[in-house]
């Protein structure tokens, strides 16, 4: 018998969230507050974006090309190169963001990992933790990301749902060593059975703060997911049902898209109408 078979299990997706999140404040405070800062960075970053935005279209764009026809072969072959360092520059930049993002939720999953493990994590400790298992992190997502990339050549369907069968690498790469493939492995056998609850324990939480927590919301759901499906799986017992809300969770939103892509044809169709 697996020293995880007694733990509860909890197939309600609210109460993986609730209670995940409960647990990250009780037992890792310090890391629940770096959780809620990037989630408020996050949420001015967007805001400042969205800003911007607005005021791109208003923004002088040159319009006189005779300059440019006068312009020596040389001076072309100088803005080539100046051009081509900046998107040198601008991608070295984009690899040096994503490994610190990477880095920062690495933090995240280290916490989930030792919380699930009934661990008191502290962000200094999460941090330190990180950096020594840095590399072969970021090894866990380069695969992950390859493999899902692969998945949503095939209509994209088999990469959402990929992507759920792979959501707990990370935190099984800094809970059992598992390194690698071994940790997306680990991954779809732990959620092998329990997609819907996998996929809800996620997304509800989500939805109820509308998307703008989920550096709170993800680590906390997938702390309650893997302890428990670890804890089934590794006893050898067969994962319950999804519960009633999960199916809403998952249906509801399909349902909306349609009516919203059914209301938006109806509009071009009465719109066509009319102009005929």
């Amino acid at each position: 018998m697996s020293k995880h078979a007694t733990v509860q299990y909890e197939n309600n997706p609210f109460y993986i969230a609730y209670n995940g999140v409960t647990l990250l404040f009780k037992s890792a405070q310090s890391v629940g507050i770096f959780a809620a800062v990037l989630a408020g960075i996050g949420l001015l970053g967007g805001g400042i974006s969205n800003i911007a935005s607005v005021f791109a279209p208003y923004q002088d764009t040159p319009t006189d090309t005779s300059v440019n026809e006068t312009m020596p072969a040389v001076f072309d072959e100088a803005m080539f190169a100046v051009i081509a360092g900046i998107g040198l520059v601008m991608l070295l930049m984009g690899l040096v963001f994503s490994l610190i993002s990477l880095f920062l939720y690495g933090i995240l999953e280290y916490t989930a990992a030792k919380l699930a493990n009934n661990e008191i994590v502290t962000l200094e400790h999460a941090f330190a933790g990180v950096w020594k298992l840095f590399p072969g992190y970021i090894w866990v997502y380069v695969i992950a990301i390859t493999k899902l990339f692969l998945w949503t050549l095939l209509f994209i369907i088999p990469g959402i749902i990929m992507s759920v069968r792979y959501s707990l690498a990370g935190i099984a790469y800094f809970s059992e060593n598992k390194k690698g493939n071994q940790a997306i492995k680990r991954s779809l056998e732990l959620t092998k059975g329990a997609w819907f609850t996998t996929f809800a324990g996620f997304t509800l939480g989500n939805m109820i703060t509308f998307g703008l927590a989920p550096t709170i919301v993800n680590p906390a759901a997938g702390t309650i997911l893997y302890k428990q499906l670890r804890a089934v799986t590794d006893s050898g017992k067969q994962k319950p049902a999804a519960h009633w809300l999960t199916w809403l969770t998952f249906f509801v939103p399909i349902i909306v898209g349609l009516l919203f892509i059914m209301l938006i044809l109806f509009f071009i169709m009465l719109l066509i109408k009319t102009l005929g």
